[in-house]
């Protein structure tokens, strides 16, 4: 593998960045070679002899569609439903569980059942702000083009996006995304300008289809860089004269300013595909990752600090740490190599694809050489142990394929296998039509390495677990009128699961005996009447047995708006109102230096109902949008809510956004 050689050094800071400069540079030089070829092979002309360009002549569509056959290209989004929906949590229609900021880590709310199989890495609270190689976005642009984006919130939250594209030939798309972003602190903030999280991500694309279709390439560079200054939630003594959870820029935070926690990622992507034959293609796809997680604490010796990391050892805020008394300073870098072959076809009606995976993965750590200490309740040292940079590596090969029926242009059945050889294995059964669908999951799947094992100045376990066996049934019944204005979609969900592998009330990994079932229904609508509209959605959640998986039972969000109220002639436009309800549940906790979300039983997340208001207009390729969040906030401190323990929700902020495209 070509890639292979510029990824070896990417531990030293020097080597990364020449060559992330080199890539940067071919990409330049792919834009300004072909400039006469694009104006000459990509015009578009219409009647009166202009050259049209606009966001549909700029589609884009994703890689896995071209192995299931399915490819949409779909025009550059430029409507304004959700556009003021810029928080994770909104996007995700509240199904995600953060700490209150715009980068901080995430969980989600509801369990489903992975869609993969086999080792990963498990420290994946940021997942949401990378790319998904298979999910990720090319293009077919007739023209070049430039989005930008920028958005900003009175409490500080900030972010800045570019995406360029265009054709070098009729055949060859390249383009660059870039997204820098940042939150403040709501609390424990030294200045309002303290910034909590701080975000850069980057990626290069190119893609080409030859004249004859015979054969494809997708080929992507992304970097992610994530940092965190961790708070650890807002302090709440009675011994401190400001012990209110909803004190903002008054309150204190658990951990101070030595707290942080940071996350790169590097991926590369190619995927080709050969058409050997009609109907008859060979691919090979091939996907490299480096992630490094650190995490440091430059003040354990503080009180507030030895209080906030003791319930990990029992309690006892006395506790001694296992490698430094004064400070905590870790890093962990872990490679995946996978390489993909296969074969896919069609065979009347019948698409089928059978493919064969090879997976290298290593796990170190830079804690070779340090003495690790373990000590009993009255901290007296018990045993000591030298510790190894290699915390697991291993080599896994799966064997897998996927059937597709084309019983019709709109329904479709899909059945799919995949297996680890000797451990995991995953099918799957899918029947997609215009007016239902449903699916069927069984998987059998391996715990993550962060579950099996780990070590830190804070902790260390080894664990045997067993795999985890899960078994969902899904279901969507969807009545819709001709143009697709009004609608109601009933759904539900069913899981059962087995050996589930959690952490439990002190941040350890635990393999629960009891048998899970989750089980929950919930209704999406949407109504028109002139120009006023209403959407949203009602989901009820019941877990039966022992409740592992903590999720509120009940959730609903409603939307109130008016299309086109004012100026209707010369732009487009919705101004309305937005509420979202949870129930109280416990949610877990969260505990930053393990990058883990866990199970606790003393925090009740109070229910309540968070309103908005809102507009989104639209002027040609402009678009822009207000919000104010949380509007019935009781005063501007004193009430609020939680998102996770001690972690507080938005106070009331306004925030606009701006999105502008040019077609050139």
């Amino acid at each position: 593998m070509f890639l292979v050689p510029f990824l070896k050094n990417f531990n030293d800071k020097k080597t990364y960045i020449l060559n992330v400069i080199l890539y940067f540079l071919i990409f330049l030089l792919l834009i300004l070679f072909f400039p006469k070829k694009i104006s000459a092979q990509s015009t578009i002309i219409d009647d009166s002899t202009k050259q049209v360009y606009n966001a549909k002549t700029s589609l884009t569509y994703q890689e896995h569609e071209v192995l299931a056959d399915s490819i949409r290209k779909v025009p550059l989004d430029t409507s304004l439903r959700g556009f003021h929906h810029y928080l994770p949590t909104h996007k995700t229609n509240y199904q995600l569980q953060d700490l209150g900021s715009w980068a901080s880590a995430t969980r989600p709310v509801y369990y489903n059942a992975p869609d993969k199989i086999g080792t990963y890495l498990g420290l994946n609270r940021y997942e949401w702000f990378g790319y998904n190689p298979q999910n990720f976005q090319y293009f077919d642009a007739k023209s070049p083009f430039i989005q930008l984006g920028y958005t900003q919130g009175t409490t500080g939250d900030q972010i800045v996006e570019f995406l360029y594209a265009r054709p070098i030939n009729k055949n060859t798309n390249v383009g660059m995304r870039y997204r820098r972003g940042n939150s403040n602190k709501q609390y424990g903030a030294e200045n309002p300008r303290d910034i909590w999280n701080d975000h850069t991500h980057l990626s290069f694309f190119t893609s080409y289809i030859s004249p004859e279709k015979t054969y494809k390439l997708f080929f992507h560079f992304s970097h992610l860089n994530h940092n965190n200054n961790e708070t650890g939630g807002v302090k709440l003594d009675s011994t401190q004269l400001n012990n209110n959870l909803f004190g903002y820029r008054l309150s204190d935070a658990n951990l101070g300013k030595d707290a942080r926690s940071w996350l790169t990622e590097n991926n590369f992507h190619l995927g080709q595909y050969f058409n050997l034959a009609e109907d008859f293609t060979f691919f090979w796809v091939a996907d490299v990752r480096r992630e490094r997680n650190a995490y440091a604490d430059d003040s354990l010796l503080s009180v507030s600090h030895k209080r906030y990391y003791a319930f990990t050892n029992g309690g006892n805020v006395n506790q001694k740490f296992a490698i430094n008394q004064q400070r905590t300073q870790e890093n962990t870098f872990y490679w995946w190599y996978e390489n993909k072959f296969g074969l896919k076809g069609k065979f009347g009606k019948f698409n089928y694809l059978a493919y064969f995976t090879n997976r290298i993965y290593s796990w170190t750590s830079d804690l070779n050489g340090q003495v690790f200490t373990t000590y009993d309740d009255q901290n007296n040292a018990i045993s000591t142990d030298t510790l190894s940079s290699r915390i697991a590596s291993g080599v896994e090969n799966f064997i897998g394929g996927k059937l597709f029926y084309q019983f019709s242009d709109k329904t479709r059945l899909t059945l799919s296998a995949e297996h680890l050889l000797g451990k995991d294995y995953l099918v799957s059964g899918k029947l997609e039509s215009p007016i239902f669908e449903a699916e069927y999951k069984s998987t059998l799947y391996s715990p993550t390495l962060a579950q099996r094992q780990y070590v830190s100045n804070h902790f260390r376990w080894s664990n045997n677990f067993s795999n985890v066996f899960a078994n969902e049934v899904k279901g969507i019944y969807k009545l819709t009128n001709k143009n697709q204005n009004d609608f109601v979609k009933l759904f539900g969900q069913y899981d059962v699961v087995g050996n589930y592998v959690y952490f439990d009330e002190k941040a350890r990994p635990t393999q629960a005996n009891e048998v899970m079932q989750m089980f929950r229904i919930g209704l999406d609508f949407g109504y028109k009447f002139k120009k006023f509209r209403t959407e949203g959605n009602v989901i009820y959640n019941q877990n039966i047995g022992k409740n592992l998986f903590r999720s509120p039972p009940i959730m609903a969000t409603l939307r109130l708006y008016c299309e086109n109220c004012l100026y209707s002639k010369v732009l487009e436009s919705q101004f309305g109102i937005e509420a979202h309800y949870k129930s109280d549940y416990y949610a877990d906790g969260y505990l930053p230096v393990a990058k883990q979300f866990y199970l606790q039983n003393t925090t009740n997340i109070d229910q309540y109902v968070i309103v908005d208001v809102f507009g989104n207009v639209r002027i040609g390729g402009f678009r822009i949008f207000g919000r104010m969040m949380h509007l019935n906030q009781a005063g501007n401190s004193g009430s609020g809510y939680q998102t996770s323990p001690n972690y507080i929700g938005l106070r009331r902020t306004f925030t606009f956004g701006v999105v502008w495209q040019f077609f050139n």
